[in-house]
């Protein structure tokens, strides 16, 4: 039995270790000149033993599947003799180093202790470009990978702490901003060097016997804590599917579909991925992308932040990618330079959903209350070049359109407004300013969309709009757009509204120039221009000066029929122009008098009528509040039943979905529409939204997006 004083030191240790990750992260973010690290956080650090096995990280979690497949990948093509102190690797290629893609650039160092290999660190970060067609990384009309950017598969590039000048002779003349690129490659060594000088004093403190002890126990540790939560997840099977959307100008679009299966066994998780064939565009990806979105999605449910994340996360995690060749789990050359932001956050979305379907049923009250909607994990994006005001070339990769994206509704409150993808935690939006003094840009405006948070009893929160010009006595703009969603909403839960994906504006031959010339500040209501139509994958579109790009950020999904939410929240809500009076009439069922207070007396008959209209004018069960906000489905003695109503609704050997419940059917663009969102209508497959309705109270059960089948 330890002693409790042990049991102190080794925690004492543990957060020694995470400490060297944190400060690690700090040296990574004083030395980095990019705002794409220092102020949205596009970044991971990681601290692995000689196994190599994580012991601590920090930043995006889903850059641990690259930075352990990475290192793996380092291990097996280096000699023992090259693996030294103040040698170190480059890799960004998907294909051989398990890189998320291409932009996301890994350096890996051994760190060494009385000439003994002791460990490595891992630093990995958005760079601002690595060559080829792909400018920041990407390259929408590639067909395959060769056609993207430079790939490093494992290399030695670093001698004695430094980047050989041969390397750095050849990166000079092979990206489009070397200034900023080596100098991240630079800032990467330096929280390497961090890496190196803590974890040496660690060892030098605790002497490395303890220290590899501790380092185990700390594994362990994070793994029974993982093992208790899955234990309280009921034993069962779950699956999920989702798409993206491959949509070009001059191509028929298509829908590319995703599909998992979770089985539940006791303490571990066994997820099984399928997928449609690998593509000719740029979203396929591999390993290390589905296996850090998995983890992340894992983490992001079962954690309350009180997991070490460690390697002891990944023993009752286990991955099946499925066949090899298909979207998930490409083959060379396939194209992947956007694998990171399509196909890896579908596949945490898949995971969430499976999970979510568990937490509902879990006789633990504190996972049910995990519960939550979903963020709308795809984003409208853009990568433009050209010269700038320094003399100098500028990539205009901003990734607020990521952080701007609502965040879901939870059990316990609504969803946060610019919550960002589900994944990135830590991330921040960029100030305009800072944008502005690095790139010929001028920004109009920057605001929060009313209406965008999906409605439920809880909302999503509200995502960003925002919009610049090109600025300034330099040249034109150019560069790849491309969305990936912009006709797929993301599903609500429990009767909550599904969310809207957001998109993106090109408005040319504008008058920015008059309205500044005359003192008024360009607004949403007030600049005009001529509309240009876009492709959701689009190589080359030019933004000259007098021309607005426009970003709209999707809203994070509702939670819970809409009709169940507060009166006064409502009111507050359209105080603060949250919600648009109309949707809360109309949606809410929510009427204020002309001084914004809340008329019971009308909300109540007009709530009452509306639950009547969803069962074609007739009326059952007065509904209830359910026991938990976001479960609308509950099981009782092999029975699935109304949590509003407890009126039966089938036995739980079939999906309740099919058990004769009401169903109402409509296009997503024309049924978000009527609640005050934007959705791109498709055909051929069509997207639906379709809302499960209970036959007894008329509570809202379930609003589903499904595709039709081809």
């Amino acid at each position: 039995m330890k002693s409790p004083t042990e049991i102190v030191a080794g925690e004492v240790h543990r957060k020694a270790v995470q400490n060297v990750a944190n400060e690690m992260a700090i040296s990574l973010m004083r030395t980095s000149g990019a705002a794409i690290v220092t102020e949205n956080g596009d970044f991971s650090v990681s601290l692995m033993d000689t196994t190599p096995e994580h012991l601590a990280c920090f930043g995006l979690l889903p850059h641990v599947g690259a930075s352990l497949i990475g290192t793996q990948s380092i291990k097996a093509v280096a000699s023992a003799g090259e693996i030294e102190a103040g040698s170190g690797w480059i890799v960004n290629d998907p294909h051989t180093g398990g890189a998320l893609h291409q932009g996301d650039v890994g350096i890996a160092m051994p760190i060494s202790h009385e000439a003994e290999i002791v460990g490595w660190s891992f630093v990995n970060t958005h760079v601002l470009d690595m060559g080829g067609s792909a400018i920041s990384s990407f390259a929408p009309g590639a067909k395959s990978s060769y056609e993207e950017t430079l790939l490093f598969p494992p290399m030695r590039i670093i001698e004695d702490g430094e980047i050989d000048p041969e390397w750095v002779r050849f990166l000079q003349v092979n990206v489009r901003t070397p200034g900023p690129v080596l100098n991240d490659l630079r800032s990467m060594i330096a929280a390497n060097n961090t890496a190196a000088q803590k974890l040496v004093s660690i060892i030098d403190h605790y002497g490395l016997d303890r220290h590899q002890k501790f380092c185990e126990r700390a594994k362990l540790l994070g793994e029974r804590l993982l093992r208790a939560r899955i234990e309280a997840l009921p034993d069962g099977r779950y699956s999920a599917t989702d798409w993206l959307e491959l949509e070009r100008l001059e191509e028929q679009d298509e829908l590319v579909e995703f599909r998992v299966e979770l089985d539940v066994k006791g303490s571990d998780l066994y997820f099984c991925f399928s997928a449609d064939e690998q593509v000719d565009a740029f979203f396929n990806t591999t390993g290390g992308t589905v296996l850090g979105f998995v983890l992340a999605e894992v983490v992001r449910v079962l954690g309350y932040g009180d997991l070490p994340i460690n390697a002891g996360l990944w023993r009752p995690v286990h991955v099946d990618m499925g066949e090899s060749g298909t979207v998930i789990n490409c083959t060379p050359p396939a194209p992947v330079s956007y694998g990171n932001g399509s196909t890896g956050p579908r596949i945490g979305a898949l995971v969430r959903d499976v999970l979510t379907q568990a937490l509902t049923i879990s006789r633990d009250r504190d996972l049910r209350r995990r519960v939550a909607g979903r963020a709308v994990d795809h984003h409208p994006a853009s990568a433009f070049f050209g010269g700038n005001q320094h003399g100098g070339q500028s990539v205009l990769f901003y990734v607020d359109s990521a952080v701007g994206v609502g965040g879901p509704a939870q059990a316990i409150r609504d969803g946060q407004d610019t919550f960002g993808f589900s994944v990135q935690v830590g991330g921040g939006l960029a100030d305009v300013e800072t944008h502005e003094t690095q790139d010929p840009v001028l920004f109009l405006w920057r605001r929060l969309l009313p209406d965008s948070g999906a409605p439920g009893e809880m909302r999503g929160g509200l995502g960003m709009e925002q919009a610049f010009t090109p600025w300034g006595n330099v040249g034109p703009l150019s560069g790849p757009i491309w969305h990936d969603g912009r006709s797929l909403p993301v599903a609500g839960v429990g009767g909550g509204f599904p969310g809207a994906p957001g998109g993106y504006r090109l408005l040319t031959g504008t008058n920015v120039t008059d309205l500044l010339q005359s003192g008024h500040l360009p607004q949403p209501d007030t600049v005009e221009g001529v509309e240009k139509v876009l492709g959701g994958l689009m190589q080359r579109v030019t933004l000259d000066h007098g021309d607005a790009w426009i970003i709209e950020c999707g809203g994070g999904s509702g939670l819970g029929d809409p009709l169940r939410r507060a009166p006064s929240s409502v009111a507050r809500d359209v105080s603060g122009e949250i919600v648009s009076q109309q949707i809360a009439k109309e949606v809410y069922g929510v009427v204020l008098t002309p001084t914004g207070d809340v008329d019971m007396k009308a909300t109540d008959s007009l709530r009452f009528e509306l639950r009547r209209r969803r069962l074609g004018g007739k009326m059952g069960r007065e509904p209830s509040i359910p026991v938990e906000r976001g479960i609308s489905v509950v099981l009782s003695d092999g029975m699935w039943e109304c949590a509003s109503c407890n009126l039966q609704l089938g036995s739980s050997s079939i999906n309740w979905r099919e058990a004769g419940i009401t169903v109402t059917s409509r296009g997503a663009a024309e049924g978000l529409e009527q609640a005050g969102m934007r959705v791109r209508s498709r055909e051929h497959p069509s997207i639906f939204v379709q809302e499960f309705i209970c036959p007894g109270c008329a509570s809202l059960l379930a609003v589903d997006v499904v595709a039709e089948e081809a």
